[in-house]
């Protein structure tokens, strides 16, 4: 009612879009598909995005809905590239609004934490994890009362990062992470409705991953 009588209220959007997160997430537990909800989120997001192109709360959950995505299709093995591309490209939208938005910084370490975990043994994982762990870690530091829904992926993190040396946490500014592929041509799940063949490989932007 409140979408139907307040279509240029971003709030209203961003109200439907938590709610179907929510249902997502129950859909996830009880084994359902929570795609097509969170497609539905993801039309809503937009909607409220095109209303207020300036709310770091409606890219925060862009990126929260590409994560549940990307974990519901990396837990049926299929690749979820494009929606962890996607969804770090909205949480660095939603911190170059608002910095300190902890929520946004435990979803781009829980986009790494998934990056990691589908990468192959090696550096590469490791990088990718000590990303996620320096992420999780300020947005505890920001946010204390997050620890109770992200000390597990921190520990997480913590693990597979674990056996880094010295120098090679000097590459964590030109760790890779995937790329687009040119043209945008390869759509994610959430938008298509089928998986993809994964995407390539390219740069993360240097720098910590709270900047």
């Amino acid at each position: 009612k409140s979408i139907f009588i307040s279509q240029n209220d971003a709030d209203s959007y961003l109200l439907q879009v938590h709610l179907q997160l929510l249902l997502a997430n129950e859909q996830a537990e009880h084994g359902q598909s929570p795609l097509p909800t969170l497609q539905q989120a993801h039309g809503a997001a937009v909607r409220a995005r095109d209303v207020n192109a300036k709310s770091s709360m409606i890219y925060l959950r862009l990126g929260q809905i590409a994560l549940a995505g990307a974990e519901w299709l990396l837990s049926h093995r299929k690749p979820a590239d494009k929606e962890i591309i996607d969804g770090q490209s909205s949480i660095d939208e939603a911190l170059a609004l608002n910095p300190k938005l902890a929520l946004a910084l435990a979803t781009r370490g829980s986009l790494y934490l998934l990056a990691a975990r589908s990468a192959a043994p090696g550096l590469q994982r490791r990088l990718l994890a000590e990303h996620a762990v320096l992420a999780i870690k300020q947005a505890l530091t920001l946010s204390p009362m997050l620890a109770r829904q992200y000390d597990g992926r921190l520990s997480e993190a913590v693990q597979m990062s674990a056996s880094l040396t010295a120098a090679e946490r000097l590459l964590l500014g030109t760790v890779e992470r995937p790329k687009r592929p040119a043209g945008g041509e390869a759509a994610g799940e959430l938008q298509r409705g089928k998986v993809g063949s994964g995407a390539q490989e390219g740069k993360v932007p240097t720098g910590s991953p709270g900047k």
